[in-house]
């Protein structure tokens, strides 16, 4: 029933199948992890399933969206660029390079005040929520 180490150090059990680890808990997660595991497969429907299909758009969609996000990125750092360029036809470089920056951070602290303002009315509007159900549930007798 114990464990015993193999040939390339890794534990192994006695037990075919087993966890590398004895007492009962190990062996009811073992047995639900395969239990749920078939079930799932049995529910996937094989190669040609929805389930797989759906896996697949899932996956088409995810690269998609990171793709976008790293040409946002590069959108974003081609702008800067032009707007230094800009910037620096008034401006000597330092300068052009500060006053961006200042601009930038401007613009981070504003959208940080938005986002707290955003978040207070969320949380308001949350706990107005709360308090709502608890009345009608508390004259409701529940």
């Amino acid at each position: 029933m114990g464990t015993s180490a193999g040939s390339d150090g890794s534990a192994k059990s006695s037990r075919s199948g087993a966890l590398p680890f004895d007492g009962p808990w190990p062996e009811a997660a073992g047995r639900l992890l395969r239990d749920v595991s078939g079930l799932v497969h049995a529910e996937a429907g094989g190669p040609d399933g929805p389930l797989t299909t759906a896996i697949g758009r899932a996956r088409v969609a995810g690269t998609a969206m990171a793709l976008s996000g790293a040409l946002g990125a590069l959108s974003l750092v081609s702008a800067h660029q032009a707007l230094l360029r800009a910037t620096e036809r008034i401006l000597p470089p330092p300068r052009a390079a500060l006053a961006l920056a200042a601009g930038y951070a401007g613009a981070a602290v504003g959208l940080t005040r938005l986002r707290r303002a955003a978040s207070r009315a969320a949380r308001r509007s949350s706990v107005e929520a709360a308090e709502l159900v608890l009345t009608e549930l508390a004259e409701s007798g529940v």
